[in-house]
């Protein structure tokens, strides 16, 4: 199977919808915060959020001294787990929450960010190289997959190799990239 731009460009946007979803559910949750600010951590939160997604299971989960609001939905299968606290101190904080979850948060914008450089037009050349580089390991794979079938025992240690070298070439062709 050959591997094209727009199968790639198809992942990036994918893979953008679904951190908008989770920063969506983040800002929403840091704005109920606000109303919440320095009240102690219940589960008084996670009824106001399941009120904004009725599809979704929403709860507050205390393990190993962290306070977590969990988000999850069963026809997805996608969950979201955001930290509000520790057991050393048990207030609701808005400040606490957005630089304890970044990964919802500034990283997601971030990240983003970077994925609509990549959707530009003018990036169209740099994904297609990129999809060419996946089409020539998977040819080295099936390669090594007929190799494998002499019994070398040693074979999950030759494709770790092979995976390396995978990361640094696109890493090398990621830093050609002008985003």
């Amino acid at each position: 199977m050959t591997t094209t731009y727009e199968q790639i460009k198809t992942i990036i946007s994918d893979n953008y919808l679904a951190e908008l979803a989770g920063y969506t559910r983040y800002s929403m949750i840091l704005n109920l915060l606000k109303k919440f600010e320095g009240k102690p951590i219940t589960k008084h939160l996670s009824t106001h959020v399941a009120k904004q997604y009725p599809k979704e299971h929403v709860y507050l989960s205390t393990l190993y001294g962290m306070y977590h609001l969990k988000m999850s939905n069963s026809e997805t299968k996608i969950e979201y787990s955001f930290l509000l606290g520790y057991d050393s101190n048990r207030e609701y904080t808005a400040e606490k929450f957005a630089k304890h979850n970044t990964c919802y948060g500034s990283a997601a914008l971030e990240r983003n960010k970077l994925r609509m450089g990549l959707l530009d037009n003018d990036k169209q050349e740099f994904l297609q190289e990129m999809a060419d580089n996946i089409d020539k390991r998977n040819e080295s794979m099936a390669a090594l997959e007929k190799l494998s079938g002499l019994d070398i025992p040693d074979i999950y240690a030759i494709r770790k190799i092979d995976k390396v070298q995978e990361a640094q070439q696109l890493q090398q062709i990621w830093s050609k990239s002008k985003c």
